[in-house]
């Protein structure tokens, strides 16, 4: 039984590698894949001139989480500057989230919830979309946060050194794909505290060699912040850039306006000319005044703002899906909602009846959805920001399927007919 589950994993991963090629050609969105900042510092790296791009006027150093772009760099120092092998990379690792999400599925529920839990993750939309028609951190992040909640569930099992090791690396090679893997870093360290079954002494020692592992990933690209810009950073400079675009009076609380229009178009011409002439330190320091001064202005509309984008974060923006077709969006919008009432139902009857090590690991699950609700509420809120996590969300919808079938069959089954 366990050689024929790993083999049907294994069809699937090859199915969904050959889906998305096959997409990726049919529409030929090899051809010009969208790029964003990642691909602009790894091309300025690549031509030595140093991690940085264009933003506002001038070259920012520390924006973005590196991972992605150092990511890129490599492959392209390697193998030359051909965006299609980022393409196929992310349609590789996309592909392997099966795994994680299928391991995860197995610790919570059972084979049958893996099984169909690994194909809809497999054939998910907007991961075929996004690793086929763009270069971007989240095919690999998305892949990363499922492996993050993996890796602790094996700590939680066990605070082995091995184990210990590789969630603190892992936590921390996810914090320079996307900073806010720092925020759910805490509350999985006292989600294992609480819920782990080792002696007290023997979790604080694992607790302490996590964080210090997650650390050490970090600490490189942390003494490279501080010879550029003289003062420790939390890897990324444009927090108030974000606070700014997601609470500034009007705001959507995304990136986008109707029809597809940038906000940062349309806020630019705002801004004084002065702050196009500031470094990014200096550029960050005024919108965060502007922010603050938002909130002193009016505290009730900056906190409504934050709670329509829990909303948002959980349902659809006013102008989510302006970059693309409507019947895309419609089609999505139909599945999106297909499989969350399973994954409510599931989750609810989870926390009811499965014992308790199971619904601690639903609780981790629960965390990590909470802290990025709460991260990107505070900031702004865009689709993807969910579709990172919503291969976790298919796991739940799986087994809510799979549950309201059984309960249904039992429910219909003809009087006297034999258990």
């Amino acid at each position: 039984m366990r050689d024929a589950y790993k083999k049907s994993i294994a069809i699937i991963i090859i199915a969904s590698v050959i889906a998305k090629i096959i997409f990726l050609f049919a529409t030929g969105a090899y051809k010009n894949p969208q790029i964003f900042e990642y691909e602009d510092a790894a091309v300025n790296m690549l031509n030595g001139n140093g991690f940085y791009y264009d933003h506002f006027n001038t070259r920012y150093y520390g924006g973005i989480a590196p991972g992605f772009s150092v990511l890129c760099y490599i492959v392209y120092k390697i193998f030359g500057h051909h965006r299609l092998l980022i393409i196929l990379i992310q349609i590789i690792v996309t592909s392997l989230l099966v795994i994680p999400v299928s391991l995860i599925a197995r610790r919570i529920f059972d084979e049958r919830s893996a099984l169909l839990a690994a194909l809809l993750s497999a054939l998910y939309p907007p991961l075929i979309i996004y690793s086929t028609f763009k270069l971007h951190t989240m095919t690999v992040y998305s892949f990363l946060f499922a492996l993050f909640i993996s890796a602790f569930f094996l700590l939680k099992e066990s605070a082995t050194l091995k184990r210990c090791v590789l969630a603190g690396a892992v936590a921390g090679i996810t914090a320079l794909f996307r900073v806010t893997t720092a925020a759910f870093f805490v509350l999985g360290l006292a989600w294992f505290y609480i819920s782990s079954g080792e002696a007290a002494m023997r979790r604080l020692r694992a607790l302490a060699i996590v964080t210090a592992v997650f650390f050490i990933i970090l600490i490189p690209w942390g003494i490279r912040s501080y010879l550029v810009f003289g003062k420790p950073l939390l890897l990324q400079t444009n927090k108030w850039e974000s606070l700014w675009f997601g609470n500034m009076p009007g705001s959507s609380g995304s990136l986008y306006s109707e029809g597809g229009v940038a906000l940062l178009d349309r806020a630019s011409g705002e801004l004084p000319p002065e702050f196009f002439r500031m470094n990014e330190i200096g550029q960050g320091d005024y919108l965060k005044k502007l922010t603050i001064g938002y909130f002193k202005e009016d505290p009730r509309a900056f906190i409504l703002r934050v709670m329509k984008k829990m909303c948002y974060f959980w349902y659809f923006s006013p102008n989510q899906g302006s970059l693309y077709p409507k019947s895309w969006m419609q089609l999505y919008k139909i599945y999106y909602l297909a499989v969350i009432f399973p994954a409510l139902f599931s989750v609810a009857h989870g926390l009811l009846y499965l014992d308790n090590p199971r619904r601690a690991n639903i609780a981790l699950i629960l965390l990590l959805f909470f802290a990025l609700t709460a991260v990107h509420s505070l900031y702004f809120v865009e689709a993807r920001h969910r579709w990172s996590v919503e291969a976790l969300i298919l796991i739940f919808a799986a087994n809510g399927i799979i549950t309201i079938r059984d309960a249904l069959r039992k429910f219909t089954r003809p009087a006297g007919e034999a258990l």
